[in-house]
């Protein structure tokens, strides 16, 4: 087995008279992935854990916050490593510095995904989560059908169907959309009566009247909830075919 770093392996060769020799070939095995490290953005109070360097440790989560809906990416990795930001290859100097501007625009959050590979595929990767300034603007959030365009504060549906709701954002600019995977479902009132999705579907089973809710957690301190009742009813029974 090779060890890190440069190996030095000699080779013994013999012919049929018994003359031998001996060469010396230099391997170098690198099995390190390269070093990648991402510049912390300046500490928003209430939204950020920590300040500093982001280093390549796996599960550490840091939240930061872009500026006009960007948010100006940097940071070093070891020089002649490969980067992409979201799959997308960046510059690189000579000295491993990176730079880059990634959009919110469309997103409330946005997990920024990076990786560094070095020339024998040896790979780092970062995941950051970043919030859209936006959402320092949220007033509140509503939940509405999926597609549709009024908030719900009451909703009907019989029994045996399906219904999508969906979580937005409000500002005094608007209504920004938020994404499902950043919204908890949750059935605090007759939960016997249907059940929810972590996508948001409501599937309901029994007659009566059950609260749904939704919660968006901004940070460990600020979360949004609001909810909406939903009338169950007894699916009408279909009218009888007379033709025959």
């Amino acid at each position: 087995m090779l060890d890190e770093g440069n190996n030095i392996i000699e080779v013994l060769a013999i012919n049929d008279h018994g003359d031998s020799t001996i060469g010396k070939v230099s391997v170098i095995c690198d099995t390190t992935p390269p070093a990648l490290a991402i510049e912390s953005a300046e500490r928003i109070e209430g939204l950020e854990d920590e300040a500093g360097i982001h280093s390549s440790v796996p599960d550490v989560k840091i939240s930061r916050m872009s500026e006009n809906e960007k948010y100006l990416l940097r940071g070093i990795t070891e020089p002649g490593a490969k980067v992409t930001v979201d799959e997308n290859q960046v510059a690189v100097s000579e000295e491993g510095v990176f730079e880059t501007q990634v959009s919110l625009s469309g997103f409330t959050k946005r997990n920024i995904v990076i990786t560094a590979v070095d020339s024998v595929s040896n790979t780092s990767r970062i995941e950051i989560p970043v919030l859209n300034d936006k959402v320092k603007n949220f007033k509140d959030i509503v939940i509405k059908e999926a597609g549709g365009k009024s908030p719900l504060t009451t909703t009907a549906m019989y029994t045996g169907a399906v219904k999508n709701f969906a979580v937005y954002g409000v500002t005094d600019d608007g209504e920004f959309l938020i994404d499902p995977k950043d919204i908890k479902w949750n059935i605090i009132l007759g939960d016997a009566l249907g059940e929810v999705s972590d996508e948001g579907a409501l599937h309901a089973y029994k007659t009566g009247e059950l609260i749904l809710t939704a919660s968006y957690k901004v940070s460990e301190e600020y979360t949004f909830e609001e909810g909406v009742k939903v009338v169950i009813s007894k699916a009408p029974t279909p009218a009888p075919d007379h033709h025959y």
